[in-house]
């Protein structure tokens, strides 16, 4: 029985709602019967009540687009809607033809599409929210009739004007607040040449490369946007951290030793990039939702404590913290390094008919592998593994390496003790392709033997330490201690040092 009554109803509110569907729709094709003959902007002149926003559309010139063959959807704000709008957004030219496009997108959108909430973009490069369940568009409501159809699109009337918000990047440009942080990365934009954008005036005779009008192809870049993250980009979101001048002082002086160049100025900069770099994450995290440690896009721990928050900006693509207390540790902006054994950025050195080493698969070594150069016919042999950037301090060095193969993995010998050195070396440039090293300079004092026969008992060894004075690229090298002799290794551990 219960089964029986149970279907019923599930039937009954099944056709209820497919008669809402058809009732809704044959509303719309009653209220817009036949084909369109008016386009858009001919809708628009037409209509009384959009008089103030068809003035905004001739002054922006955009009614010739709204009078062309290509399709748009417009959502016109009544004159009511516009008596709302500030004056500072219609009296600048700028403001005004962006707040006019922040109402048209290319293509139709129709009340009765999808129910589901849609976001697409205007002819401002904003998004906008659609939600036909609830006849929103943001917050504006649409006003019946829905759907006036023209040649050309749809247009919707709604009753508050679709004012485009400012994007994060616009708030570092144009805000008051944490002046020190926003002028800095306000100091990384200029005009650069970019030749897709140029006009070709022809050819090099001798090198067969392009000509370019160097003028024609300078445009605007910002090298924070383009090598961290585009906070411009209305379609990339993300949450940034603005720190009041105090704290980014603090940090600044923190933290400058540990970034020193050859050039003070360059010192400086650099210092600030890296803070600056750390604060920016992605995504839109709100209040409720970021952690008491967030991770940086380059890995580094940065505190986050909401009894800080000075200030919440919302902007079109994500969100912005004003803190007035951040105090990263050292020990999480100048990470402890480990790089495996195995790791593919490694250059192992062999004889010309040598074996060029290969990868075990061990449970308890770090990340479940290690590495083995063996037979390689030099005297010695050597790995070279790319650390990374260090920076201007103290490190220490461990590493740990197991011989469970009696010395030699091919050719067994228990009497052949092992040992290896550590050596620190640089790319000096190239040949071709090639990579030309640097004299590679040791680390480790003295030789050091592989003692440890397995996993199980294994432990990390000290083989070394050296204080570097500049902010560097390093690479170390692995040196086998003889000739033929096997090289081992799980990993590389290079530990900074404050002091």
């Amino acid at each position: 029985m219960n089964k029986t009554v149970k279907q019923h109803l599930l039937l009954l509110g099944t056709l209820l709602a497919l008669w809402g569907c058809e009732n809704r729709w044959e509303e719309h094709t009653r209220l817009n019967p036949g084909v369109a003959e008016a386009n858009l902007m001919e809708l628009i002149s037409n209509h009384p009540d959009l008089s103030e926003f068809e003035t905004l559309i001739i002054s922006a010139g955009l009614d010739e687009m709204l009078e062309s063959s290509r399709s748009f959807t417009v959502w016109a704000p009544t004159n009511s809607a516009m008596a709302q709008v500030p004056d500072a957004i219609l009296s600048d030219t700028a403001t005004l033809s962006m707040f006019v496009r922040n109402h048209i997108s290319f293509g139709t959108y129709s009340y009765y599409g999808t129910g589901e909430l849609q976001k697409v973009k205007t002819y401002s490069g904003k998004n906008i929210i659609i939600d036909n369940a609830s006849g929103k568009v943001e917050d504006a409501s649409l006003i019946e009739p829905y759907d006036v159809t023209a040649n050309n699109g749809v247009l919707h009337m709604i009753d508050q004007a679709l004012t485009p918000a400012p994007n994060t990047w616009d708030i570092i440009e144009t805000t008051s607040l944490c002046p020190v942080q926003t002028e800095y990365l306000n100091s990384m934009t200029g005009m650069v040449f970019d030749p897709s954008a140029a006009t070709i005036l022809g050819v090099d005779p001798v090198t067969g490369k392009p000509i370019y009008d160097t003028l024609s192809g300078m445009v605007w870049s910002n090298s924070f946007l383009a090598e961290v993250r585009d906070l411009k980009n209305e379609d990339l979101l993300s949450t940034l951290i603005l720190l009041e001048d105090e704290v980014f002082e603090s940090e600044y002086s923190k933290f400058r030793r540990y970034f020193v160049v050859s050039d003070s100025l360059k010192s400086n900069d650099l210092t600030r990039w890296h803070i600056c770099r750390d604060l920016v994450f992605p995504g839109i995290m709100t209040l409720n939702e970021v952690p008491d440690t967030l991770v940086s896009l380059y890995h580094i721990k940065i505190p986050f404590d909401r009894n800080a928050v000075r200030e919440t900006i919302e902007t079109s693509n994500g969100i912005v913290y004003v803190l007035s207390h951040c105090d990263v540790r050292l020990q999480d902006k100048i990470p402890t390094i480990i790089v495996e054994g195995e790791d593919t950025t490694k250059f192992v050195f062999t004889a010309v008919d040598g074996q060029t080493g290969f990868t075990r698969q061990k449970q308890l070594a770090s990340g479940g592998y290690d590495f083995l150069l063996d037979n390689h016919r030099l005297n010695p042999g050597y790995i070279n593994y790319y650390i990374g950037k260090i920076n201007s301090c103290r490190y220490r060095f461990y590493w740990k390496a197991v011989n469970d193969f009696n010395g030699s993995y091919r050719n067994p010998n228990s009497s052949l003790v092992l040992q290896q050195r550590l050596y620190k070396t640089a790319v000096a440039g190239y040949d071709g392709s090639e990579i030309i090293w640097a004299e590679a300079n040791p680390i480790s004092i003295d030789l050091i033997p592989v003692n440890d026969s397995t996993y199980e008992t294994a432990v990390e060894v000290n083989v070394g330490q050296q204080i570097f004075t500049t902010y560097q690229d390093l690479w170390l090298q692995v040196r086998g201690g003889g000739s033929n002799m096997t090289i081992t290794l799980d990993y590389l551990k290079v530990v900074p040092v404050f002091e």
